[in-house]
């Protein structure tokens, strides 16, 4: 049954991001679309046409060179600890048109670092996005800067909200140029809180954003910009900017990456362009109105049952497509409800005086302003269940009795150890539960029909086949020190091995092993049982294991027994010696601490003649309250050549 514990689940130029890196020991998977597809390379330079005429003529560091009346002396770098960021191969991937480019990986800070760079067929701008992964289990800040130097000096600056200066209002900026075209710089969203700063003069230009990109996870930048023939034309671009439009070829799950371009609240393929200064509806043919929305609650009819919706509650509303009458409510606590309304029309109060009524048939999507009460960056109400119709409910959940049937045995999953239960993992219909630490399990959620009270107040009871997933948290904890077992089905387990010790048969006779002396295992798909095991002392030893199954806990989870014959391997970070050697290795760190100097001076030589393979016994000891056993514990794992952290 699942517990009680609840757990609380980012579109833009430069951003932020999650995908396929190693992080202390675990994977994560990279959205699908983070990259331009690898299926065609270009060499440096390439000289590229955005559909105003304008020509961007591309260098190896994704930069620009040259540019209308050789504006560019070297635009758009990108630089992180100093250094720029570029290609060592002096190739880029094309999207199919060949619009698109893509550099990298690019080393730095902890991170690999890509650049894509798009130029707009429809319109006269070119979009960049620097991509931060993350290849470590710590958050990384990162210092960004993109700068670009001029042929010709920037005679005057004009910011977004009209002033000289890049101020705390701004989102973009417009520098003229002596004898040479105006130039638009787009570095943030309107309103957004992730701001860069700027400074621009002489014939530089340097945007400076500091990015935090979390623990094995990815931060995406994104940064337009445009040449026109005057200022004119760019203070008209920017009167008209939407960045969820110039985004919306990216998937949703890259284009919520983006931290500085966040697009509005977005949840799923549902994303609401808000402001920060006032309500807003946006008609379907494309007109934007502002206000304040005076509807006191709205009654809406999803098909499990009616349910009225206080106007405090409500984020905003989203026309489905292909369905005349049905929208997508979207509610606080990442909450949506799909289905009719009732009274379906908009009561809008206009600034300048007056009210509108609007059908909900004239309408694309309305929303509410950005608020204390209705921030744009809202943390989920407790586990949701996600449905095939768009609908995201929240449910408490000790009331979800369910089971999962997995190769190992039916077992008994707990909210609290899990991140979600995806039922839409692939076309096999293997259903997949990715817990905190994590492990992945395939297995079938039982039973086949769910029936669940919610949140909202009605009672859900649902076909399996409509659920997508159940959520329970946002992200896992990794522990770099538990055992990690891959199965033969690409399945993940981290936690820890139970049995005391287990058979092996090897040609030379019958040996016990306990696991905590274990490096790894391998096991032979050819023949079922066969292993070959790496012990903590570097020895390797072959035979057929005597046991069916090994019992595994995944911690925190459940225990499981893994039958022998669907394991590929069992690797350990911290092999430990045999009891003897424990007691030994005990013996001489507390000689360490004794007052004659030629007693820790034996221990400290008798403990380096033991050899690399006692460094994690000793690393226990790094914290030991006496300075002088840490600091000879430091130098004997230094003698060892054994990294000390």
């Amino acid at each position: 049954m699942f517990g009680k514990r609840l757990s609380t689940l980012s579109c833009a130029c430069l951003a932020i991001l999650s995908l396929a890196v190693s992080a202390g020991g675990q994977t994560r998977k990279l959205p699908d679309g983070l990259h331009v597809p690898k299926t065609q390379q270009s060499h440096f330079n390439i000289n590229l046409t955005d559909g105003a005429g304008q020509q961007w003529y591309f260098q190896s560091y994704l930069n620009v060179y040259r540019g209308m009346n050789h504006v560019y002396r070297g635009g758009l770098y990108c630089q992180v600890g100093g250094s720029n960021v570029r290609t060592n191969t002096n190739m880029a991937w094309r999207n199919a048109d060949g619009h698109e480019i893509e550099i990298g990986p690019y080393t730095r800070n902890n991170c690999r670092i890509y650049r894509r760079a798009k130029v707009y067929r429809d319109r006269g701008m070119v979009r960049w996005l620097d991509i931060f992964v993350n290849t470590t289990s710590t958050k990384q800040v990162v210092p960004v800067r993109i700068y670009s130097t001029y042929n010709r000096h920037i005679s005057r600056v004009i910011t977004s909200s009209g002033g000289s200066a890049f101020g705390k209002k701004d989102w973009a900026f417009i520098t003229e140029h002596q004898n040479s075209p105006s130039l638009l710089h787009i570095v943030c969203r309107k309103g957004g809180r992730f701001r860069p700063t700027v400074t621009a003069g002489g014939n530089t230009a340097s945007v400076n954003y500091s990015l935090t990109v979390p623990p094995g996870g990815v931060a995406i930048l994104c940064y337009f910009e445009s040449q026109a023939t005057s200022t004119a034309e760019h203070q008209k671009i920017l009167s008209q900017f939407k960045p969820a439009k110039l985004l919306s070829d990216l998937p949703p799950a890259v284009r919520r990456l983006i931290v500085n371009f966040r697009c509005g609240s977005g949840i799923d393929n549902i994303e609401l362009d808000r402001l920060g200064t006032a309500d807003v509806v946006l008609l379907k043919n494309d007109d934007s109105i502002s206000g304040e929305i005076t509807n006191k609650q709205f009654v809406i009819e999803p098909f499990f049952g009616t349910l009225t919706l206080p106007a405090e509650k409500v984020i905003g509303f989203a026309a489905v497509a292909g369905q005349e009458t049905a929208v997508h409510a979207v509610l606080a606590g990442e909450q949506v409800v799909t289905g009719k309304l009732r009274d379906a029309v908009i009561k809008l109060r206009l600034p300048t005086g007056g009210k509108l009524e609007i059908p909900f048939s004239r309408i694309r999507q309305c929303s509410y302003r950005v608020s204390k009460e209705k921030p744009e960056e809202a943390s989920a109400a407790g586990p949701l269940i996600l449905l095939r119709t768009g609908d995201r409910l929240a449910f408490d959940p000790a009331d979800l009795k369910c089971t999962f049937r997995t190769r190992h045995g039916t077992i008994d999953l707990n909210g609290k150890d899990l991140i979600q239960v995806a039922m839409n993992h692939d076309s096999s219909g293997v259903h997949r539960a990715e817990f905190i630490n994590g492990s992945i399990l395939g297995g079938m959620l039982g039973p086949e029909r769910i029936v669940l009270p919610l949140k909202l107040g009605r009672k859900l009871d649902i076909r399996r086949d409509m659920v997508l997933a159940v959520k329970f948290a946002a992200e896992g904890k990794s522990d770099s020190v538990l055992t990690h077992v891959s199965l033969n089905n690409e399945d993940e387990l981290f936690g820890k091995l139970i049995d005391e010790s287990f058979s092996i048969a090897t040609d030379f006779g019958m040996i016990n092993v306990r696991p905590e002396n274990i490096v790894s295992m391998s096991f032979s798909r050819e023949d079922p049982g066969r292993v070959a095991i790496q012990m903590w002392d570097g020895s390797t030893l072959r035979g057929r294991i005597r046991k069916e199954a090994l019992r595994f806990k995944i911690e925190p989870g459940p225990t499981l027994n893994l039958h022998v014959g669907l394991i590929d391997a069992i690797e350990r970070t911290a092999a430990l010696p045999p009891n003897e050697t424990v007691k030994r290795v005990e013996k001489y760190v507390a000689m360490l601490a004794a007052s004659s100097y030629k007693d820790r001076q034996e221990a400290q030589e008798a403990l380096i003649r033991m050899g690399q393979t006692i460094a994690p016994l000793l690393k226990r000891h790094l914290k030991d309250p006496e300075p002088e056993v840490r600091q000879r514990i430091r130098a004997i794992l230094e003698k060892l050549g054994v990294k000390v952290p």
